[in-house]
């Protein structure tokens, strides 16, 4: 699948507050390789579609050959998409040997700090 195709799977509607920082977590994945995706962003002209997170996923972990390279792509893709005030990829691969592999990728608005929210990310 092609980059621009990825990203037509990307669908938005308006934020319905643009003024409040708040924070979106959608969680998808690919079962059959034991891998877990969690995405956490702060919105700002746009949120993301959850129904369309998943057909997103589908066609990720078709195509990518890492975890490494997954999160960098969905970090690139929704940077570009949702142009989110800021952004966090985690995700997480377990074994039948009760190993696991986690990857976390983040990014934000060159201006945007909220120093208070920032705080409790690690809680929420």
């Amino acid at each position: 699948m092609t980059l621009t195709e990825r990203r037509a799977l990307i669908t938005t509607h308006s934020n319905p507050n643009k003024a409040l920082d708040y924070i979106i977590t959608l969680k998808g994945g690919d079962q059959s390789r034991g891998i877990v995706v969690s995405f956490r962003y702060i919105p700002d002209k746009v949120i993301l579609d959850h129904a369309a997170f998943t057909s997103y996923l589908h066609a990720i972990f078709n195509d990518c050959t890492s975890l490494e390279e997954a999160g960098t792509w969905i970090l690139e893709d929704m940077n570009n998409e949702l142009v989110a005030r800021w952004l966090q990829v985690n995700l997480a691969q377990h074994n039948d040997e009760m190993s696991e592999h986690l990857v976390v990728l983040e990014d934000h608005q060159p201006q945007w700090n909220n120093t208070h929210l920032k705080d409790r990310f690690a809680k929420i």
